[in-house]
């Protein structure tokens, strides 16, 4: 059964703490939170799909190959 309900997850860096704010609890975070939504003022998280993750692996994969490559023209 779908409800389509939006689903966010916020990155937590961007939410504003105030200055000298350094009292956690749930109903502080909850208040927060509930703030970010209301003004959007919230980076949400990026979920990477299949193709995304491919992508990222072949990236990596190149940066490894460059760094070795430099390894062994200064080895020479």
């Amino acid at each position: 059964m779908e409800y389509n309900v939006k689903c966010v997850i916020l990155v937590p860096t961007t939410m504003h703490m105030p200055q000298g704010k350094c009292v956690k609890t749930d109903k502080f975070e909850a208040a927060l939170i509930a703030k970010c939504l209301t003004h959007r003022t919230y980076h949400e998280v990026y979920i990477l799909a299949e193709d995304d993750h491919n992508v990222k692996e072949y990236i990596l994969m190149r940066d490894d190959h460059k760094k070795a490559l430099v390894r062994i023209n200064q080895l020479i």
